[in-house]
């Protein structure tokens, strides 16, 4: 999507142009770009709250958890299309029972 094409051109001209930005750079940079640019800059598997900047790195995942553990990950998608901002909009958390904690 938009939010990863963003993130690839930032790290892109980054080293295209030698600025020697650091990741933590980078993300700062990139959240001017969209909530969930930052997520594309560090990359691996994370639990995002508010509005997608307040990133919960996954042990082992990869991101900022350099030197974790591997974690093994089984992700299935269906064969549909569903937006983004229709299910954020009809999200009720109060409907559901059990939070898990990551």
């Amino acid at each position: 999507g938009g939010s990863a094409d963003a993130a690839a051109v930032l790290a892109g001209l980054n080293q295209l142009w030698n600025l020697s930005l650091s990741l933590s750079e980078l993300e700062a940079l990139s959240a001017k770009l969209g909530a969930d640019v930052p997520f594309c800059i560090s990359g691996g598997c994370a639990r995002a709250r508010g509005i997608g900047t307040e990133l919960a790195f996954l042990p082992g995942a990869g991101g900022s958890q350099q030197g974790a553990p591997p974690l093994n990950l089984v992700l299935f998608t269906p064969h549909i299309s569903v937006s983004t901002a229709a299910v954020y909009h009809n999200l009720n958390l109060d409907h559901c029972a059990w939070h898990p904690e990551v």
